[in-house]
């Protein structure tokens, strides 16, 4: 399938996938990567030729996997999927009140000896080529949690020494509270009630601007920033 794509200064891109389903998700990653997530569960890397790269042929993927079998039960539980990337390679696929977490460096196994795979738009000849990313987590909420609504890190923005003791990810949740977890070890760390006990804050989004600040996007236009910092008024909650 060719898609015409994107403009990027004074030339256009041609892509070229194996599959027909929609995008429902893209991100970039730092080091200039984009990833698209497709309805069937297919994940494709790109990677930009620049202006001088050779554009008579399609761009296609540098790399391509599937999480068919999570977004299928995902689909069941919610309409609603957010992506996460860290490290350029830890993946973090989030809906409804479940996490899983991927090594996208590490395959599981090829997808053609998945039995009863659900990517049925990638032809016969090119499912060795597609992997199953190695799944290192699976992540539950409560069920006294609301659904996650948005989910960011602070693990871009510090070195590696650091990550351990104050890298974390961060769910935002319907009821006004940011779930927070510890990137390194997958542990439930603390939760922020940012709704003060009003059944009526629901937040939509959340982002990290340095290792230290979170901003906190709301349903009602209101915005947040908290100091997440060891030294900060909130080191007592994160």
């Amino acid at each position: 399938m060719v898609l015409n794509a994107f403009n990027a200064g004074a030339y256009q891109e041609t892509l070229r996938s194996s599959s027909r389903a929609n995008v429902i998700s893209m991100f970039p990653s730092l080091n200039g990567d984009i990833w698209t997530l497709r309805d069937d569960g297919l994940m494709e890397v790109w990677r930009d030729r620049g202006a001088d790269g050779g554009h008579d042929q399609p761009l296609t993927p540098v790399r391509k996997f599937s999480i068919s079998n999570e977004l299928l039960m995902a689909r069941r539980m919610s309409n609603q999927r957010f992506i996460l990337l860290l490290y350029q390679r830890e993946l973090w696929f989030a809906s409804n009140r479940s996490i899983w977490v991927y090594d996208t460096h590490r395959s599981a196994e090829p997808l053609a000896s998945v039995s009863g795979s659900t990517l049925l738009s990638i032809p016969a000849g090119q499912a060795q080529s597609t992997g199953i990313p190695l799944k290192i987590a699976q992540l539950s909420l409560t069920s006294h949690d609301s659904a996650i609504t948005c989910i960011t890190s602070n693990v871009e923005y510090m070195d590696e020494s650091r990550i351990d003791s104050r890298g974390f990810v961060f769910c935002g949740t319907d009821a006004g509270h940011v779930i927070v977890w510890k990137a390194s070890t997958y542990e439930r760390w603390r939760t922020l009630d940012m709704s003060n006990g009003d059944a009526d804050v629901h937040i939509t989004a959340v982002a990290c601007v340095s290792d230290r600040l979170l901003w906190i996007g709301y349903a009602s236009g209101k915005i947040s920033v908290v100091d997440i910092g060891p030294d900060s008024p909130q080191s007592a909650a994160v």
